[in-house]
């Protein structure tokens, strides 16, 4: 192998550790046990990695991606989907 293969070869392995997060840290930033997290993982609620077998690893915008997906309307994007349905739904009727 050359130097320059094994130098890429070097920075791939860095890049997977600088784009991954341990399971204590993503239970910290989903404010949650450790235990939970596992639980999470044994019921594939969030995607995980388990390269050597033994330790999980979690891509940093992992955790993140389901807190988003949890999100909540505002009452005023409720009011203008209703708005939005009366009147297409209207407008079906009368064609």
């Amino acid at each position: 192998m050359s130097h320059i293969e094994s130098l890429l070869e070097k920075d791939k392995g860095n890049r997977f550790f600088n784009e991954t997060i341990t399971t204590k840290k993503a239970a910290k930033l989903l404010d949650v046990s450790v235990s939970s997290l596992y639980k999470m993982t044994h019921t594939n609620e969030i995607p995980f990695y388990k390269p050597g077998g033994n330790k999980l690893y979690f891509k940093k915008e992992e955790p993140v991606n389901r807190i988003l997906q949890h999100r909540i309307k505002s009452q005023s994007e409720i009011e203008l989907e209703a708005i939005n349905y009366v009147v297409n739904n209207h407008l079906k009727k009368f064609r």
